[in-house]
């Protein structure tokens, strides 16, 4: 694998301290049984260079007899499973007199890439039963420690503060840390991100060299917080396995099914002026793209190289779209017959509830036309039936003048609107300007005019300024028609 180097780094654990210690009861609060209390604090600070950084405490408090000794009682009788009857007794027939209070504080460790892994070495060390061992290297960085004076200064306030400790009692940065990888919470080793120069997975989980392979546990958190995160592995394991196994028929959203929480980019304001260029790929990571449907899309050579699968997918760039624009790209086609296509003025896929979200961009009569957008079409052959307006360079899915075939579930065709559709190079590289000014769409493909449509439909396709379209690259439901892109931009118009 080419970021072969990536596996295993990025490992993290917890920072975690301990810190109990017993107080007198205040005076004014009588108390006539023992009692037991528990309260979660979340912290969160930004360190000098301005780098977020969070923390949690734990804190047990118990009513204890006075004149009892030691301290973390109250966090292990919290955490007790089984209660024990004499302690119940105990408690039940003497007078609380003190507390005994227990603070438990976890941080997260920051990614630290150089020195945080788990390797496997060549040649390997094998146990006694030939399974080669993992060395595992894991320090506390400069900002660990950073994190860690910060968990020690808030222990010590609340200690002070809520429960009365004495300056400079408990004096946390005085007591010893748990030791590194004794918390448990192991993470970050299949570092999930956009550039596979950096990570392992990318934001399903699917391995950037290996179509299918996918993880989805910590093991691709790119950073790990201070919680326990079980929650969020269970939430990236129900998402993968929706990515993997899609419900239905991956059209559609049936009556009654709610749509799940979704990313939604914000719309500029004040919109870009005419002139400006947007550099939609940065010729080497997948950063402001995201995959709805199936398949995926590698940056590899300069290029967005699609793999498909067996249905349809999409790539579309997070940057909204202004209300006119140019976008122009090349594409790369391997084989005369590849299905492919560039999709604009569409809304955000995740937004539709459709169990494959790629098919939210393509308009289908019966179905809601607002989500849906206009597809440039990359397909020779023109499949299923060779018509000019189903071959490269056409607007897909729309009638044109002199149609010999029109769809009555279509809008009909204006005046002025042609189709002149241009096969496209194989094994070369080709051009494509398509210009949204309104409600008219035209194409140009290598300096060939190939198509003008004005759209007519009241939802379709549809500028907003409140709720973005964006512009999307489709990955066809064919494992052989692979199609790359590259130089994708648009000038507002």
């Amino acid at each position: 694998m080419p970021n072969g180097n990536q596996l295993g780094a990025n490992f993290m654990v917890h920072l975690r301290k301990n810190v109990s210690f017993t107080v007198p009861l205040p005076a004014g609060l009588a108390l006539a049984d023992q009692e037991l209390s528990a309260l979660l604090v979340r912290c969160r600070a930004n360190l000098a260079d301005g780098t977020p950084v969070h923390w949690h405490l734990q804190i047990t408090a118990s009513a204890v007899p006075a004149g009892a000794q030691g301290g973390g009682r109250s966090d292990s009788l919290l955490f007790q499973s089984v209660p024990d009857l004499d302690n119940i007794r105990f408690f039940s027939q003497t007078a609380p007199g003190q507390l005994d209070v227990s603070i438990r504080a976890v941080g997260e460790m920051l990614p630290n890439l150089p020195n945080n892994s788990v390797t496997v070495p060549v040649p390997s060390d094998n146990d006694e039963y030939g399974v080669p061992r993992a060395t595992v290297s894991v320090v506390r960085s400069a900002i660990d420690n950073q994190v860690m004076a910060l968990m020690d200064a808030s222990i010590d306030a609340v200690a002070q503060q809520v429960f009365g400790a004495v300056p400079p009692q408990p004096n946390a940065a005085g007591r010893a840390p748990d030791g590194l990888g004794t918390t448990y919470h192991e993470s970050g080793t299949l570092r999930m991100g956009d550039d596979p120069a950096r990570s392992v997975v990318n934001a399903d989980g699917q391995f950037h060299y290996v179509t299918n392979l996918y993880a989805g546990d910590a093991s691709v958190l790119p950073t790990c917080g201070s919680a326990n995160p079980v929650m969020n592995g269970v939430a990236l394991r129900r998402r993968l396995a929706k990515r993997l196994a899609p419900e239905g028929d991956g059209i559609g959203n049936p009556p009654a099914r709610p749509v799940r929480p979704f990313f939604q980019p914000a719309m500029p304001a004040p919109p870009l002026n005419p002139g400006t260029v947007i550099q939609l790929f940065d010729g080497q990571t997948l950063a402001n793209w995201r995959m709805a449907g199936r398949g995926t899309f590698h940056a590899i050579d300069g290029a967005l190289q699609s793999v498909p699968s067996f249905d349809l997918g999409l790539l579309w760039c997070t940057i909204p779209m202004p209300q006119n624009y140019r976008l122009e790209l090349d594409f790369f086609t391997r084989t005369f017959q590849t299905n492919s296509g560039i999709f604009v003025r569409f809304r955000n896929p995740e937004s539709t509830g459709y169990y494959n979200p790629a098919w939210s961009a393509v308009f289908m009569p019966g179905m809601p036309a607002v989500p849906s957008g206009f597809e440039i079409q990359i397909d020779n052959t023109g499949a299923p039936d060779g018509l000019s307006k189903h071959r490269t360079g056409a607007i897909y899915a729309v009638n044109y003048p002199g149609d010999p075939n029109p769809d009555p579930a279509l809008p009909p065709a204006q005046p002025g609107d042609f189709v002149n559709p241009q096969n496209a190079q194989v094994l070369a590289w080709n051009s494509y300007r398509i210009d949204v000014q309104g409600d008219v769409i035209t194409v140009s493909l290598n300096g060939v005019n190939t198509a003008q449509y004005t759209n007519t439909d009241p939802n379709r396709g549809r500028f907003s300024a409140v709720e973005p379209t964006f512009v999307g690259l489709q990955s066809y439901s064919n494992y052989s028609f692979t199609t790359a892109f590259r130089n994708v931009r648009v000038t507002v118009l």
